[in-house]
């Protein structure tokens, strides 16, 4: 089977691409993102999908990042398509946040590929992950503590974004691109064992390889997949089981004990999970805590314990969940203060808020029939592009008084009784990052609400497209 005919059938098991569809390539300028780029063309050609173009990201983390830029909009010329580029720092969004600088250039990339689809009518977004990427992914989750959702690895398909090349062996794109005589670029960043997944990469799995099994990198690679499935399964079951199991709302939660007990433990262990993160707020949830309310619910007698933003009391049989500030009391003593924030947001552009622990990012598109039914409750959304938009766009915490268009432009809300309505937890209320145009009218409260002036009417318009994606989030 040739390498084409291995990412056609990748294409077809997962569901990846349809023909007609408009596919953007992410290219570092790599062994793996250019032979992908390559891959593209020769499926363009044969009419199994529209090459779009290619995007880059200059990190700024390296002198010769520029030469890589430049490699890259030759390697576009080279295939005749349009080429995306743009810088980032990394490094400050690193320092500004908080964050590792893996984490940081992972927050600014995706930003970027999602804006530069948006400009170029992508319908996907290609990635150049292998099988040898999976495998050391299966890898370092594994020696960090993983279940079968961390073990199940990179999906073949994740929203906007798919993998390809995720059956194909690193090895055998570089023969590829030998055979084509197509360069490539080296990252000296890949040789640095201070980075984890590089230490995996130079020394445990050739390790695995030498000693233990020839074809470790194709048997972690299956387990990922088999992950997957038994992943899909156990959530599945973990939320009927959390349907029958958990009553009430923010900032409480009954679960009734004698369902959990009635049922294999991976299930219970997974819908407590989902039980712990609805009510954690945001804060991380580990696999101590889930075998921590395990131990509360399989427990002859009643008991108490913190878990993240929670206190959680077992009373007989049941097990209530309260947040913390519920449980302290309401006075003004236990009251936090308000959290504000505003952060400039240009067009296209995208920012970090801190407070929200999320990137909201704007790029400019053209709406077609799939954008305007983006729902808007979810964390993606077309805005109508009007002429008297400016770039002097704000996300921005609530403020007393805020109002917006819901059901027509005559038909106004306030923001305070659109919360209460849709129930968001009066601790959350604060930390939504609500996006506003110039003259400070809400325009998008993610989530939740488009305002009424500015959704999409017409499929052939220029559009906004808004994302918001929170940090440490799948990618």
């Amino acid at each position: 089977m040739t390498l084409l005919d291995h990412v056609r059938a990748t294409i077809r098991r997962a569901d990846l691409l349809q023909p007609g569809m408009r596919v953007m390539v992410a290219l570092s300028g790599g062994s793996d993102s250019v032979a992908l780029a390559h891959v593209c063309r020769l499926l363009h050609d044969a009419g199994d999908l529209i090459f779009a173009g290619v995007a880059h990201l200059n990190h700024r983390l390296r002198a010769d990042a520029e030469v890589d830029a430049a490699f890259c909009e030759a390697v576009a010329v080279g295939l005749q398509v349009p080429c995306e580029t743009a810088e980032a720092d990394v490094a400050g969004h690193a320092a500004a946040h908080g964050l590792s600088i893996e984490a940081a250039a992972h927050d600014e990339r995706y930003a970027f590929l999602r804006a530069a689809a948006g400009r170029l009518h992508a319908d996907r977004v290609a990635l150049a992950h292998t099988m040898d990427d999976q495998a050391e992914t299966v890898l370092l989750r594994l020696v960090r503590g993983a279940g079968s959702r961390g073990l199940a690895g990179m999906y073949p398909r994740h929203g906007l974004f798919v993998r390809p090349l995720l059956d194909v062996r690193r090895d055998a794109l570089r023969s590829f691109l030998r055979d084509r005589g197509a360069s490539y670029r080296d990252d000296p960043t890949n040789t640095d064992r201070r980075i984890p997944r590089n230490r995996i990469r130079a020394e445990l799995l050739p390790a695995l390889v030498h000693d233990y099994n020839p074809r470790i990198v194709e048997n972690l690679a299956q387990q990922a997949e088999i992950a997957r499935d038994e992943w899909a399964w156990l959530q599945q079951s973990a939320t009927e089981l959390t349907r029958a199991a958990l009553t009430g709302e923010s900032p409480e939660w009954r679960l009734a004990v004698a369902p959990l007990r009635n049922v294999h433990p991976a299930v219970a262990r997974a819908a407590l999970r989902e039980v712990l993160e609805q009510a954690a707020g945001g804060r991380a949830v580990t696999a101590a805590h889930v075998n921590g309310l395990l131990a509360l619910v399989l427990a002859e007698t009643d008991g108490a314990a913190d878990f993240p933003g929670q206190r959680v009391e077992r009373r007989g049989p049941q097990v209530v969940l309260r947040s913390r500030l519920t449980a302290r009391g309401r006075g003004a003593d236990t009251l936090e203060q308000p959290t504000v924030f505003s952060y400039p947001l240009a067009i296209p552009g995208e920012v970090g808020i801190p407070e929200a622990g999320a990137t909201v990012s704007a790029g400019v598109g053209r709406a077609e029939a799939g954008q305007m039914s983006w729902s808007e409750r979810g964390d993606r959304v077309a805005i109508r592009l009007d002429r008297d938009v400016g770039a002097a766009w704000v996300v921005r915490s609530r403020k007393p008084g805020d109002r917006l268009t819901l059901n027509g432009l005559a038909g106004r809300k306030k923001l305070q009784d659109l919360f209460v309505d849709r129930k968001v937890p009066r601790e959350q209320r604060d930390r939504i990052p609500l996006v506003v145009d110039d003259r400070d009218r809400i325009v998008w409260v993610p989530g939740h609400a488009v305002a009424g002036e500015f959704r999409v009417t017409d499929p052939a318009q220029a559009v906004i497209i808004l994302t918001l994606r929170l940090w440490g989030g799948p990618a």
